[in-house]
């Protein structure tokens, strides 16, 4: 459920992702290699860092056929280190 509805798939999603990016200065490459190994096409975009510099937001627009695709990639894109949250 999502705002008091069900979604219905297949539904195009715009992730956002928070990361360390100073304690993992690879992290968008491992993000990238997430995306390739999910078959997304689409770019990741890289967003604005936090005051000091410790966060980095990513972007990336996804059409997912299935809720299970959807879960497996954001599991998947939680597990790289350094990430902090997927949204």
């Amino acid at each position: 459920m999502f705002g008091g509805q069900e979604l219905k798939y297949p539904v195009d999603w715009q992730f956002r992702i928070i990361t360390e990016q100073q304690c993992h200065p690879g992290i968008i490459d491992e993000l990238q290699k997430v995306l390739t190994a999910f078959e997304v096409v689409n770019p990741l975009s890289i967003g604005r860092e936090s005051q000091n510099g410790k966060y980095l937001t990513c972007q990336v627009k996804v059409s997912f056929p299935t809720r299970e695709y959807m879960e497996s990639l954001s599991a998947a894109l939680a597990a790289v280190s350094g990430v902090k949250m997927v949204l």
